[in-house]
């Protein structure tokens, strides 16, 4: 009894079986005509591990606390600090509600946009930078592009180490 119950667990599991024609097969329902118009039915097939023949398994990734958790995979991906998240979370959902076209027309710098609300005071000419303090650094052309999310989180970045390596904290020109 146990031999066979042995053979029909391998038999089952489609190990031995070298050749497809040997494996079970599905059975798939007729076509169906909708509108005129024959459609065969496909089932859905998850891929395949030909070496144990199981399922690929799938990578997910677990998203941190917060308002804003759906940055975080771009947030780290520029180059945040992975601790400094909670902060970074807050002021994204403080500044824009974590929404990348947000823009202050009344800001006293000129405006500010996108998600960390960045000033316009970093991306306009100044006694200072003849093009602007981020396109001196190349991480924008111009302060149209703190829309984009990615250059917004890279512009944030780099103001946040600027605050780092001058004053010792990278937070100064947003309240945390």
């Amino acid at each position: 009894m146990r031999t066979i119950g042995l053979v029909l667990l391998f038999a089952l599991s489609g190990i031995g079986c070298d050749d497809p024609s040997d494996s079970v097969r599905e059975e798939l329902p007729p076509p169906t005509t909708v509108a005129g118009v024959s459609v065969a039915y496909r089932a859905l097939q998850t891929p395949i591990r030909p070496d144990l023949g199981q399922p690929i398994p799938t990578t997910t990734t677990t998203l941190p606390p917060g308002k804003c958790s759906e940055w975080y995979p771009l947030a780290m991906e520029v180059g945040w600090p992975a601790e400094e998240w909670p902060k970074l979370d807050r002021v994204l959902w403080r500044e824009s509600r974590c929404r990348p076209e947000a823009l202050n027309g009344t800001d006293p710098n000129g405006g500010s946009s996108g998600l960390l609300q960045i000033n316009y005071y970093w991306c306009k000419p100044s006694q200072w930078s003849d093009a602007g303090w981020l396109q001196d650094r190349d991480v924008v052309e111009s302060c149209h592009d703190l829309f984009d999310a990615r250059k917004n989180l890279l512009a944030g970045l780099t103001i946040f180490l600027y605050g780092v390596e001058k004053h010792g904290y990278g937070w100064g020109p947003w309240r945390v």
